[in-house]
């Protein structure tokens, strides 16, 4: 959940089963963009650093997501160190600051 400490309370229903809840990146105050597609990269960092997990390989995917067949991460390409991805052609060509928040300077195009 991308919630700021002061909005949690407001939230009905976090009892009902384990919430792992982060900072809101929607407001990017690198540039003053607006956008809730910031939370996702900004929750699995959150998570990966904060979450006490032993699973080898994790998905993330939205709730409105359909899986039709299984998902094997070995012939995706997932190991150690490796995310495989969907492919977000929306966002090539952004330079809004997001990619150096989130990888090494080297990788940042």
């Amino acid at each position: 959940l991308a919630c700021n400490e002061e909005d949690l309370p407001r939230y009905k229903g976090l009892n009902l089963g384990p919430t792992f809840v982060h900072p809101n990146y929607r407001k990017n105050p690198l540039n003053g963009d607006n956008s809730a597609s910031y939370n996702k990269p900004a929750s699995v960092m959150h998570w990966s650093r904060e979450a006490n997990f032993s699973e080898e390989f994790v998905l993330f995917i939205d709730a409105d997501m359909l899986l039709l067949r299984p998902v094997d991460p070995v012939a995706l390409g997932a190991r150690r160190g490796v995310v495989v991805s969907e492919m977000v052609s929306y966002m090539i060509g952004t330079h809004n600051g997001l990619a150096a928040q989130f990888l090494p300077p080297e990788a940042v195009p």
